[in-house]
């Protein structure tokens, strides 16, 4: 880019970071700018001209609140003075007068920000643009060059207003000096909105103040966090599908974007909503889009290191705006690559914080930030959103269309006979890793982060109370794999996967005689956490029979809820543990809280059973004489049925549960939904690699792959997909169709004809 591209004027607050190191046996304080000043930096250093304005004159507050990062990083202050260039003020680290208190406070000494000298201020003002009153305020410099006049204009204003001060009228900063700016483009970075509908209002004072002649774009943007701060309801750690879906059932910005055109007299306005630092919902007078990155969600992979969190936003918003600026006077140019600058930015930044010290006098240098990284993809919100998912539709002129079922096909052939890795060939769509766990099903991403947060924030936390999650699925479902996956994702996380902090105890419950063997297991657990470790804890087929339906539930309450079991009378306590409960008899959380249970299984007439338990006034034993028999014998079964599952304790089980997943399985669902062929032919692919690694996995044959990837349902899940591949004929490196297996050995696993059809037709075939 070319030097002095585009003059830009900044509004914000005047703030610093004051960061603290230790070089050479002292202890120094560096001021950098922050927030509205270190984006003008930023900027700076994309070869643009930048002039800076405070918007606030209050007087400056200093206060220090340590963070941990690379270097301690302290809260910004509010300093209107403050030299833009790093500066050093060395502390005697014996000095109790800059102890730390209590509170975790630290007092400088100082009862005013530290200052360059008059020169160095002169010096950092006139880099910035700007130059400092005799009052010690900065103002802008006249310039001349961006006043009002014919012809192509390449400036920019950014509204940068941390506190809402500037547009709530709480300051009076003078606006008059904008009359003579004429931008081509305004960002407004929206922050602590009490209303989002009002901003409109709150932009007329400005508005007002600036010439709109030349006004080609004018950019709203805002966290997704400060939205829901406002009560809006947008899932977090879910898809994104749902999370775009959330924005934009919630957030209408039709009638203020309406209002601020009408003001602006333009029409490429956009709002956009950013997701942390891995994506961006881009809402606009046309379309809706959102721009994402396919191997992270919101809360994701990343995190902040090594920079605060207003520095990341200076990052975003300087790499987005100069790509921004660059196209300007190019009407069809699109968000994604100026949305992918501004996350690159960011992801440099808290990667690599600022750069080292090196140099002589101790000062810390700016990052030069490199356009490299995350690698965006994008899909248009469609206006129906139920049902959506980015990997079963597509996009086509401008609309999204459905994949047909031939297109997911050959999606999933690829997949398993391809050279390229799964990543590589659902690159447009979300993918998600647990583990060894790989999906790109969209409600098992949004489950999937959903337990795997819960988890992650338990063992991040203090809490003694064991942290307990239900697990549902149908048989073969791969219940008991999934779960493990998502908690040993997380573990080797904590832990960088050298760690024996988790152990991991696996109990099955049908396999226990009495309470003393469950006792044993207690104690087994006990052991661990007095140890120090946190021990993850499997009871697989929780539901199985103890002396009745459910008889091991009622063991569990005073664990769940108490931290705590009973040993001969005497409570001892469990400690942190992560209790997994995986169902044997139920598909779906949902089906377990609505089954019914039997008090004795098995009995010849249920409704005698209770009758005979029913108490002597009970006005049950004939029937209204509005009901018929049949109506009522039913009645009194679920009556005695509900009666049934609170003697088991099944409610208050249900309620001392942390989480709860459902896992779905590999069968083909009903309607027009194909992704069950991708999620199919992800498990064939790690089968097959897990069976000849280190080698290249064998190929498929075509119509091997038609039959397990289009027929309609497995008998048991997983474990039926695994046992009819092992039948199959191998013969120089490929899987052959024939011979097939035995029908017998296929009606245990398939619908055979179903199956037979698939294989024993044409290639080509569409069926």
């Amino acid at each position: 880019m070319e030097p002095s591209k585009a003059e830009i004027i900044v509004l914000g607050r005047s703030q610093i970071d004051l960061i603290t190191f230790k070089r050479g046996g002292k202890v120094y304080l560096q001021g950098l700018p922050a927030g509205s000043r270190l984006l003008s930096k930023f900027l700076e250093d994309e070869n643009y001209v930048c002039r800076f304005y405070p918007t606030s004159n209050n007087d400056p507050k200093i206060e220090f609140l340590a963070m941990n990062a690379k270097n301690e990083v302290h809260r910004q202050h509010l300093i209107d003075t403050i030299n833009t260039s790093p500066i050093n003020i060395e502390i005697d680290k014996n000095d109790e007068s800059n102890g730390s208190d209590d509170g975790g406070r630290r007092t400088s000494g100082h009862s005013d920000p530290p200052r360059a000298s008059e020169k160095q201020q002169n010096n950092s003002a006139g880099d910035c643009g700007e130059r400092m009153s005799g009052d010690g305020s900065v103002v802008l410099e006249d310039g001349g060059a961006h006043g009002k006049g014919k012809g192509e204009s390449k400036y920019a204003l950014v509204i940068d207003d941390p506190e809402g001060e500037l547009l709530s009228g709480k300051e009076e900063p003078g606006l008059s000096c904008l009359g003579e700016f004429t931008p081509s483009a305004i960002f407004y970075q929206v922050k602590r909105p009490k209303n989002i509908s009002l901003i409109a209002g709150e932009l007329a004072p400005l508005l007002s103040t600036i010439n709109n002649d030349n006004l080609k774009r004018f950019v709203i943007i805002i966290d997704v966090q400060e939205l829901r701060n406002t009560g809006m309801q947008i899932s977090r750690d879910s898809s994104w599908e749902e999370a775009a879906a959330d924005t934009v059932r919630n957030f209408k910005p039709d009638d203020l974007l309406e209002n601020v055109s009408k003001k602006l007299n333009i029409g490429k306005i956009a709002w956009i909503i950013r997701f942390s630092y891995q994506g961006a919902i881009v809402l606009g007078t046309v379309s809706n889009y959102l721009y994402f990155d396919p191997k992270a969600e919101e809360r994701g992979i990343f995190r902040l290191r090594h920079a605060h969190p207003t520095a990341l936003e200076a990052a975003f918003l300087s790499g987005l705006i100069s790509d921004t600026m660059c196209h300007i006077n190019n009407e069809n140019h699109e968000w994604l690559t100026a949305i992918q600058k501004g996350l690159r930015y960011a992801h440099f930044l808290a990667t690599n914080g600022f750069a080292p010290l090196t140099s002589e006098d101790c000062s810390m240098e700016y990052p030069e930030f490199e356009n490299e990284g995350v690698i965006l993809q994008h899909a248009i919100i469609p206006k129906e959103l139920s049902g959506w998912s980015i990997l079963t539709n597509a996009e086509e002129n401008g609309k999204v269309v459905r994949r047909k079922e031939n297109d997911m096909f050959t999606l999933g052939k690829e997949i398993v006979n391809g050279k390229k890795g799964i990543d590589t060939l659902l690159s447009k769509a979300p993918i998600a890793k647990f583990g060894d766990v790989v999906t790109a099903d969209r409600w098992e991403i949004k489950q999937f982060n959903q337990v795997s947060r819960g988890v992650e924030d338990y063992l991040t936390s203090t809490n003694k109370t064991p942290y307990s999650i239900g697990v549902f699925g149908a048989p073969g479902s791969g219940k008991s794999f999934m779960i493990k996956q998502i908690v040993k994702g997380i573990t080797e996380k904590l832990t960088n996967g050298g760690s024996n902090k988790y152990p991991v105890l696996n109990y099955n419950l049908s396999q226990l005689l009495n309470y003393s063997d469950l006792l044993v297991n207690f104690q087994t657990i006990r052991d661990n956490t007095v140890s120090g470790r946190i021990p993850i804890v499997y009871f697989d087929e929780f539901d199985a029979t103890l002396n009745g339906e459910l008889g091991w539930l009622k063991f569990f309450l005073a664990p769940m809820q108490d931290g705590e079991f009973s040993e001969h009378g005497t409570s001892r306590p469990i400690g942190q543990a992560i209790f997994v409960f995986i169902g044997g008899t139920t598909s779906t959380f949902d089906e377990f809280q609505n089954d019914l249970v039997q008090i004795i299984p098995g009995a010849v007439d249920t409704v005698q059973v209770y009758l005979q338990h029913s108490p002597p006034s009970s006005t049950v034993t004939s029937p209204p004489p509005s009901l018929p028999y049949g109506e009522w014998r039913k009645e009194l079964e679920v009556n005695r049925r509900k009666k049934a599952a609170k003697s088991v304790k099944k409610p208050d089980f249900i309620s001392r549960l942390s989480a709860h997943l459902d896992i779905q399985g590999y069968d083909k669902p009903s309607g027009d939904d194909h992704s069950y062929m991708i999620k199919r032919a992800i498990l064939l692919r790690s089968i097959l690699e897990r069976e000849t690694k280190p080698e290249p996995p064998l190929k498929m044959d075509d119509l091997v792959l038609k039959g397990l990837l289009k027929v309609g349902a497995f008998e048991n899940g997983a474990r039926s997909i695994e046992h009819m591949l092992k039948r199959f004929r191998r013969a120089e490196g490929r899987i052959s169709p024939s011979p097939l297996p035995p029908d017998d050995f296929l009606k245990v696993h398939v619908n055979e004809v179903e199956f037979k059809n698939l294989i024993n037709s044409k290639p080509g075939d569409q069926n």
